[in-house]
């Protein structure tokens, strides 16, 4: 990181600051909250927001630490010797500062949402009288789908077959709880943050059906696989060419590899214990027909591996949204909210542009003069738009080198995205 200039900084705009771990990163925010402070801005007007109860617990020690520095030291950056004394209406500023700073605007991006939602219920269209659940409680739905809905699925009873009842139970429990805590349901047409797609497979330039993937995922021996176009017709091209060598130096051929691809059965690695390496070799020598039917049942390989991780990963994903959209009409009928369905109202309501600007926008708006964004990396598309839409001084701060919130679907791309906002 460039070192922070208190002088270059011009809160009139808004500012992204990318930094490396032990660069400095708190200091700066400090340094920013000093010079707002010094420009005459109350600390209830600024709000900092970062990612764990734990550092924004360290924040507000930082903070009064550096107003105290001030009151002591009677400047702003101590380590700045040319730096003039700050008058006595500027110290009146930090003295204010350190009585406010226990009540100081320091949150995590879910207290901030819990915050806005209660002082500004109304505004944001929500009951005044909402109880706390946790997300995780999504279990007890997904037992009722797998008791009561997938029944008569095609899909779930095809995954029956492969797993114990219990075990394919756990996965999907544990698979569907994740996902349901990631994906933030609709606005309009377009989900808010989308899943990921089912897994296309391809062989060359065949798409496999799910009927193709059910029967790999059912076979026993190969004879079960090539009753699979793309890999009896892979099998075939390789039979023409059966003394074709893997290298210059190798003893196997291609006789050899499809001997080893008849031993295959279920549970073992595909053509398991021969090794068949060099590819250059073959794109280069071999006909073309053979080199596409090799990398045909070298693509199977890892498939017969994953396979049964893949169906499940589709079911999950086509499912998903199926419970997502359950699990809000239920907790919406008993009133109850997540953690995360604060920042869905929070968003929800911030961007409602129906009626005119948005009501809970506004009071946010005149509530706080600037928002500083901490471990701005860990910040997902839902969470941008909320600052960006709702401030406009947005000051951010962090290292997509070190993100640790994938799970919650922070994503770098938006890091440079905002990034890229911020300087236009």
């Amino acid at each position: 990181m460039d070192n922070f200039s208190l002088q270059k900084f011009d809160p009139s705009k808004s500012l992204f600051i990318e930094a490396s771990a032990g660069t400095g990163k708190t200091y700066t925010i400090q340094l920013m909250v000093a010079k707002l402070i010094s420009l005459g801005t109350p600390l209830k007007k600024i709000l900092i927001v970062t990612y764990t109860e734990k550092a924004a617990g360290e924040l507000k020690d930082r903070i009064r630490k550096k107003i105290d520095e001030v009151l002591v030291s009677k400047k702003l950056d101590k380590s700045d010797a040319s730096e003039k004394e700050l008058d006595n209406a500027t110290l009146a500023l930090f003295s204010k500062a350190y009585q406010d700073v226990d009540n100081a605007a320091i949150f995590t991006i879910h207290s901030f949402c819990q915050k806005a939602l209660k002082e500004y219920a109304y505004d944001a269209g929500r009951p005044f009288d909402m109880s706390m659940i946790d997300d995780a409680e999504v279990e007890n739905l997904i037992e009722q789908f797998i008791r009561d809905k997938w029944c008569e699925n095609s899909d779930f009873q095809f995954l029956l077959k492969l797993d114990s009842a219990r075990l394919l139970t756990n996965k999907i429990i544990n698979g569907l709880k994740s996902i349901t805590n990631i994906y933030k349901g609709r606005e309009g047409n377009h989900e808010i943050i989308p899943l990921d797609k089912p897994d296309e497979i391809k062989v060359g330039d065949t798409v496999l059906s799910n009927e193709d993937l059910h029967t790999i995922a059912a076979a026993r021996t190969l004879d079960d696989i090539l009753a699979i176009p793309a890999f009896r017709n892979a099998f075939a091209a390789l039979e023409k060419y059966p003394s074709e060598k893997f290298s210059k130096t190798s003893k196997n051929c291609i006789a050899d590899f499809l001997n080893a691809l008849k031993l295959w059965v279920k549970g073992i690695s595909l053509y398991s214990g021969v090794s068949f390496k060099d590819c250059e070799f073959i794109k280069t020598n071999w006909p073309s027909d053979a080199y596409e039917a090799f990398i045909t049942f070298k693509t199977l390989k890892d498939l017969v591996g994953s396979i049964n991780g893949i169906l499940l990963n589709n079911f999950l994903i086509a499912q998903a949204p199926i419970v997502f959209e359950e699990w809000q009409a239920y907790k919406t009928e008993m009133k109850y909210q997540s953690f995360n369905d604060m920042i869905l109202s929070v968003h929800r309501a911030s961007l409602d542009t129906s009626k005119g600007d948005s009501l809970l926008k506004m009071r946010l708006r005149a509530q706080y003069t600037y928002a500083i964004i901490d471990e701005f990396q860990d910040t997902n598309q839902l969470q941008w738009d909320i600052f960006s839409n709702v401030f406009e001084k947005i000051f951010v701060v962090g290292d997509p080198k070190q993100s640790i919130y994938s799970f919650q679907s922070a994503d770098v791309n938006v890091y440079q995205k905002a990034i890229h906002e911020i300087n236009n």
